[in-house]
C-alpha cells in the first residue's frame, strides 16, 4: 500500500511540475511546420493549459485533444490513456485545421494549479494573496493518501497564470505536501 501511495505521489508531483502550468519559458515544441509552431505560441499566449492539448504529435498526451498530420489529412481527435478517439475534424489544409483547433481549445476552461497544500489554511492564505494582487482563484480538496490524508489545491484560470507566476514566483506553491 505504501509503495502504491509513493508511486501515486511521484506521478502527481510530475503532473504538478509539467502539466498544470504552461511551458515556463513560453517556448513551443520543435515542429517542422511553422503554422503549428505559431498555433502553440498562440495557445500559450492565451493562457491555455498545455496538459489539455498536443500539437504536431500525440506524444505522451493523455486525456487531451490532439492536432496531428496523417498522410494528406490534418486531424483533430481526443486521446485518453493511449486510445485515440475517431477524429472530430479533418482537413487537407494545415491552416484550416489550426484555426479549428485554436477555436476548439479556446472554448475550454483552462485551469492552472498554483498551490498544493496539506493545510486548508495555507490554501486559503494563498487565495488571499492572489486576491490582493487582483486574481480570482478557486480551491478544491482531494483524497491524496486516502480519505484521511487530504490535499488542498488552489487554481487560477486562463491568462491569470502569468500574473500568478509574476506575483508568486515558482508555482505551484507548496507546503511539504
Amino acid at each position: 500500500k505504501q509503495r502504491v501511495l509513493a508511486i501515486g505521489r511521484r506521478v502527481l508531483n510530475r503532473l504538478l511540475r509539467s502539466h498544470f502550468i504552461p511551458h515556463a519559458d513560453g517556448a513551443s515544441r520543435d515542429h517542422a511546420r511553422p503554422q503549428t509552431t505559431a498555433l502553440e505560441q498562440r495557445l500559450f499566449d492565451e493562457g491555455c493549459n498545455a496538459s489539455l492539448y498536443a500539437v504536431g504529435t500525440r506524444g505522451v498526451a493523455s486525456d487531451a485533444f490532439c492536432l496531428t498530420h496523417s498522410g494528406t489529412q490534418w486531424e483533430v481527435y481526443y486521446t485518453e490513456r493511449g486510445q485515440d478517439s475517431p477524429p472530430i475534424y479533418g482537413s487537407g489544409s494545415e491552416s484550416q485545421a489550426c484555426d479549428f483547433f485554436f477555436k476548439h481549445i479556446m472554448a475550454m476552461r483552462h485551469d492552472h494549479c498554483v498551490g498544493f497544500f496539506r493545510s486548508e489554511q495555507r490554501a486559503e492564505a494563498l487565495q488571499g494573496k492572489l486576491q490582493e494582487i487582483g486574481l480570482s482563484s478557486w480551491k478544491d480538496k482531494i483524497p491524496y493518501g486516502g480519505l484521511n490524508d487530504p490535499r488542498f489545491r488552489v487554481f487560477v484560470t486562463g491568462k491569470a497564470i502569468f500574473a500568478a507566476k509574476q506575483g508568486l514566483g515558482t508555482v505551484p506553491v507548496r507546503d511539504d505536501a
